[in-house]
């Protein structure tokens, strides 16, 4: 018998080699060798100050998204046992963390205490009275809760056999037993005793997972696959396949929106917000793992899909693993765009917005549209493309090696054929507000204007020859990016730039001149450039440091 937390790491450690167009989130992955202190991750919450605690059976961890600071009776008083077994943040902002053996844990101002609760007994979960004071399960049939500053019995005495631990918003937290061969069976919801029974309008079905909302109202999954919801000990609504929830419900991630984790009984993951009971997938096994057949399924009777669950404030999914570390699924930021989206070629160099929206694309075999989301050829030659920009008149123009192209009547022509001179591929078009038409070539500036051309090269004060970029200044004249420095061409001079003036690198890629005046300055080999009021200011791995 394989540990459902196991089938639920592989799909994460297989979602690891996901490409952005598979996937709408991103893996990411800590353990002990990440400084996370151990790989049993058994609770998560977010403080007030936007930390992240887990709870771990060799400390509490604090994550602050990039280190680990790691609490323990080696180096905080108030901890006497580093086995930690759940966490819970009060409407105060104290963190709660209960223990193996050693009682319950309160982090308050910055200080550790430590509170004995039933000597020996692990302390299952934390949650809150109806005042809102945490409460505790100290064994199978004893709760206490801490009022003031003491503990005290529960009344009336619940039955805590086989808890689930759940972190909704606001704290609400909900405890079920999930014992065996018992229709539903007992709930515990701000220190209530609640029986959802077959009484209430349910089918004699074994509950498998619960949570409540922020408006009071009951989720609950059974093992029939279905998902149940609760209004005022009624049930108002059961959702299943033919309802439109993915296949087969299994778990809610809770913390600042409650999400229903399904799965499809085949290849994927999908999230439901149970705000809008809206689904979309989360995460997917790649073909090649399906023909290996190397596939567990996300679910196993009487067990919980994850060992810790949880929502972070910015919407991350963070997910605690039995012996496996932590996992934190953030949706994408960038949509990779490739074959499966219409293009021939995946290698893409210029871009460029027309006039109505639409963005023309320039691969290293033709031209793109995107349309609707999809990439529509352009009659082109089927050639590398290297820049795009605007001719005098308005028509779009491309290059191609040293040859222009200008669309016209929805086919691409020839354009200044034979009037420009180079050899070299041109890697930059742009018309000014003079209607000077600018390119930037492999060996060096070229303006055409009013059938004269004039060339210009480091013999004439250019930065290098190699020119890759062209963009206006705001306060007049032309920036030049090339491979050799930074230029600035204004009342028909040139005034150059270089490493020896403190410019991070010679090779530049990209400018862009903010409202202030700020030129921001990309280059190939040295990180981001700014130049400001005639100093450069280099942001890099070093200076982030």
């Amino acid at each position: 018998m394989k540990n459902l937390s196991k089938k639920l790491l592989l799909f994460f450690c297989l979602c690891c080699c996901f490409t952005a167009a598979q996937a709408q989130y991103r893996i990411d992955h800590w353990t002990a060798d990440n400084g996370l202190p151990q790989n049993s991750v058994y609770g998560i919450v977010q403080t007030n100050d936007g930390y992240l605690w887990l709870a771990t059976l060799d400390g509490l961890a604090r994550f602050d998204g990039v280190r680990f600071t790691v609490f323990n009776k080696s180096n905080s008083p108030g901890i006497i046992n580093n086995r930690f077994t759940s966490l819970f943040k009060n409407a105060h902002g104290d963190l709660w963390a209960g223990t193996e053996e050693s009682g319950i844990v309160r982090y308050h101002d910055g200080r550790f205490s430590n509170y004995r609760v039933n000597e020996g007994q692990v302390i299952n979960s934390i949650s809150s009275d109806p005042s809102g004071n945490p409460m505790f399960s100290a064994s199978e049939t004893t709760v206490v809760h801490f009022t003031g500053e003491e503990f005290s019995l529960f009344d009336p005495p619940t039955d805590f056999a086989g808890v689930n631990r759940i972190v909704p918003r606001q704290n609400v937290r909900l405890h079920c037993n999930y014992a065996p061969n018992k229709f539903y069976g007992t709930c515990i919801a701000d220190g209530r005793k609640l029986d959802f029974a077959p009484a209430e309008g349910l089918d004699g079905n074994n509950l498998r997972a619960a949570a409540r909302d922020a408006d009071g109202n009951f989720w609950l999954v059974n093992d029939r696959q279905e998902l149940v919801r609760v209004e005022n000990g009624k049930v108002v609504r059961v959702y299943n396949e033919t309802s439109g929830l993915p296949k087969m419900p299994l778990d809610f991630v809770t913390g600042s929106k409650i999400h229903l984790v399904s799965w499809d009984g085949k290849d994927s993951l999908w999230l439901t917000d149970l705000a809008t009971m809206r689904s979309e997938f989360f995460l997917k096994i790649p073909d090649t793992q399906q023909e290996s057949g190397d596939i567990y399924p996300p679910y196993f009777e009487g067990e919980s899909v994850f060992q810790s669950a949880y929502q972070d404030e910015e919407d991350n999914f963070w997910f605690g693993s039995l012996r496996a570390g932590l996992y934190r699924a953030r949706k994408q930021i960038i949509k990779t765009f490739s074959t499966a989206e219409g293009l021939t070629d995946n290698n893409v160099y210029p871009l460029f917005e027309n006039d109505d929206g639409s963005l023309l694309v320039g691969t290293t075999s033709g031209v793109f549209n995107l349309q609707d989301g999809r990439f529509v050829p352009v009659e082109s030659p089927k050639l590398p493309i290297h820049a795009f920009g605007k001719a005098t008149d308005g028509r779009t123009v491309f290059s191609s090696f040293n040859d222009l192209y200008v669309r016209e009547a929805d086919r691409s022509v020839p354009y200044l054929h034979g009037k420009i001179p180079t050899e070299k591929i041109i890697h930059a078009i742009y018309t000014d507000r003079e209607k000077a038409f600018w390119l930037g070539a492999e060996d060096g500036l070229i303006r055409y204007k009013n059938d004269a051309v004039t060339k210009f090269t480091t013999e004439n004060g250019l930065a290098g020859n190699d020119v890759k970029v062209i963009i206006d200044a705001k306060a007049g004249g032309l920036w030049i990016g090339t491979y050799g420095g930074l230029s600035r061409f204004q009342d028909g001079k040139l005034t150059s730039w270089t490493e020896s003036d403190g410019l991070p690198s010679r090779t530049i890629r990209a400018l862009y001149e903010d409202a202030d005046e700020t030129l921001w300055i990309g280059t190939y080999d040295g990180g981001l450039a700014r130049f400001k009021d005639g100093k450069f200011t280099c942001y890099n791995r070093h200076y982030l440091k």
